[in-house]
């Protein structure tokens, strides 16, 4: 009986532990997204309108496309922090979240040349990040792209 104890004593310490860390994780993915949208919400209103989201566009362009030559390719989507990148190697989920990466590259490629361009990334961001005008924090996290990285952070 004492055997039976320990062992689940035991087990209860490692699933707290295991809650625990996941507990912190969605902690650290929640900060994430929501310094990811004070980036588009400029004026700290706690909405994002169109022109907070062609700003953030105007500037996201500039910063993926490294080589300056008007297109980001896969190679510039995948290196650039998209606010999600630390806790991928934090917990090693770093294949998972390039994975995630490619496929969000992927759809907001419209016309299939494996170069984004600004008006691209502004249609992704308008489209599917950002539905509609006035977005919130909240609506702001149920989105494809958000849903899709949060998900490879985490581990299976």
């Amino acid at each position: 009986m004492r055997i039976v104890s320990v062992i689940a004593l035991g087990l209860g310490v490692i699933f707290t532990s295991m809650t625990s860390a996941q507990e912190r994780l969605d902690a650290d993915i929640q900060s994430a997204q929501a310094e990811s949208f004070k980036f588009f919400d400029v004026d700290a209103d706690g909405k994002v309108n169109a022109k907070e989201v062609l700003a953030g566009a105007k500037t996201i362009f500039t910063a993926l496309d490294a080589d300056e030559n008007g297109g980001a390719s896969v190679e510039e989507f995948v290196v650039f922090s998209m606010g999600f990148e630390a806790l991928a190697e934090t917990n090693t989920q770093k294949a998972a979240y390039h994975a995630a990466r490619l496929v969000i590259f992927t759809r907001w490629d419209m016309n299939g040349d494996l170069q984004l361009v600004e008006s691209e990334i502004a249609a992704a961001l308008l489209g599917e990040l950002f539905v509609g005008v006035n977005t919130t924090e909240a609506t702001y996290g149920n989105t494809a792209s958000v849903a899709e990285l949060q998900a490879a952070l985490k581990v299976q």
